[in-house]
């Protein structure tokens, strides 16, 4: 029978564990931009959001203090839920096993 400190240590590595799993989960639904000179949070907004209305949020999500003056190569966090979706195109390249018409 494990003791109430092997308890207690086995009970911390697993909540370890469940945090980094959802820091990791987190971290993929997330796209890191890079600033470039002259951005700020309406332009970024406009350019890849799906609306003005996000912009208080990126500036409060990525804690910009002076949104007029955001250094070039800060990264700033964007919840890929936040983009403005757009169509993709794609060309087969190659195809294998049999094909029939």
């Amino acid at each position: 029978m494990a003791s109430h400190a092997e308890s207690n240590v086995a009970l911390r590595i697993l909540v370890g564990a469940l945090l980094l799993a959802a820091s990791l989960a987190a971290q993929a639904l997330e796209w890191t931009y890079t600033v470039r000179a002259g951005d700020n949070p309406w332009n970024l907004t406009e350019r890849y959001l799906a609306g003005i209305r996000y912009w208080p949020r990126l500036q409060a999500l990525n804690r910009i203090v002076d949104p007029l003056h955001i250094p070039p190569g800060t990264k700033l966090r964007i919840p890929v839920d936040w983009l403005r979706p757009e169509d993709a195109t794609a060309r087969i390249q190659a195809v294998g096993g049999n094909v029939s018409t």
